[in-house]
């Protein structure tokens, strides 16, 4: 039976056999947040590629540790690790940021509840903390920002599938808006920083897979807690609200891509398959783990509310340039994410 670290090591291996990366060799790479989801992968692939050529890996998060990583712990030991409240400057002192050739900026809250629960935390890590790092890289460095599609706002119909030249459809009144506007001013100061830096700008659209906590606010895991815990799952409304997910080694894969051989400033990271309603996932996650669905009447919809009726990226841009044609699916993901939870066989 594979265990959690296999599951991940097998995705990040395969990415290793895919493309030629030796443009990253004698490269100091500097990956901020990286015990969250992107931040973590993007750390285990340096880590295995750093065994076949010569990287110098410098890693930042939140915590003290990488305790709360999907990693293990010795990994700490084998790279430059540093604590950073990325809502602050980074300490120049601590972090040589003049040395750095590759930069992937991770961090930052990703799960509604904890963007919405501190707004001006997180507009601060998508500005102060960001500009910290953009402001002492030495020129022709890289600098790649995990940007979000949250920045499209709600999309009218004839902008879906959303392209990048989109300039979004939001209020200042929302809930969502100190990450919206935040994420796109964080946008702008990569732009002005571009003509001395080599600028990536990733706009993510829900990215999941193995490494999320059991207990994270997502969807996707907030549906596996209730079918698993309750074998009820129920909806806040009827469900009709459209999503394209994109499993975490597709993600990856372009992120990489992108800050190595990206020919534009800003591209779509997201799936271009298998777009689902909140209700369809509701039941084929219920179907894996024989619950059943419901839809129950909730006063406060905080968390729901404001939130985009679909979600679904044009990512031509990104198959032009580098041909992907194929996606993990949304049940072959599922049931990783599930194997990951020792849910399923």
């Amino acid at each position: 039976m594979e265990t959690n670290k296999d599951i991940i090591n097998s995705e990040i291996l395969s990415l290793l056999d895919k493309f030629d990366w030796s443009l990253f060799n004698n490269k100091t790479i500097l990956i901020t947040g990286c015990n969250g989801l992107i931040g973590g992968y993007l750390l285990n692939f340096f880590y295995k590629l750093s065994n076949i050529y010569n990287i110098n890996i410098i890693c930042t998060s939140f915590s003290s540790s990488l305790s709360e990583s999907i990693f293990d712990k010795s990994l700490i030991k084998r790279v430059n690790y540093f604590s950073w409240d990325a809502s602050t400057p980074i300490d120049k002192d601590m972090v040589k940021i003049n040395d750095v050739d590759y930069v992937y900026y991770c961090s930052g809250y990703a799960q509604p509840a904890k963007f919405i629960k501190e707004p001006i935390k997180t507009s601060l890590i998508n500005t102060l903390g960001l500009y910290s790092i953009l402001s002492g890289m030495k020129n022709d460095a890289t600098f790649t920002y995990m940007s979000s599609s949250e920045i499209y706002g709600d999309p009218n119909i004839e902008n879906i599938p959303t392209k990048e030249s989109y300039n979004g459809n939001y209020s200042i009144s929302s809930n969502r808006a100190c990450y919206i506007i935040s994420k796109r001013l964080g946008e702008a100061l990569c732009l002005s920083e571009s003509n001395r830096l080599k600028i990536k700008i990733c706009r993510i659209s829900l990215t999941y897979g193995p490494g999320t906590t059991y207990y994270d606010e997502r969807v996707i895991q907030q549906f596996i807690r209730k079918a698993n815990e309750q074998k009820e799952i129920n909806l806040l409304d009827n469900g009709l609200a459209v999503r394209t997910f994109c499993y975490i080694s597709d993600s990856v894969e372009m992120i990489l891509n992108i800050s190595l051989k990206g020919k534009e400033l800003v591209y779509n990271v997201a799936s271009n398959i298998d777009s689902i309603t909140i209700l369809e996932l509701a039941q084929l996650i219920a179907k894996l783990l024989d619950a059943k669905v419901s839809v129950k009447e909730i006063k406060d919809e905080l968390i729901s509310k404001n939130s985009p009726i679909v979600v679904r990226m044009d990512i031509d841009r990104y198959v032009r340039e580098f041909g992907k044609n194929s996606f993990i699916d949304n049940k072959a993901g599922l049931n990783n994410i599930m194997k990951y939870y020792n849910l399923l066989a």
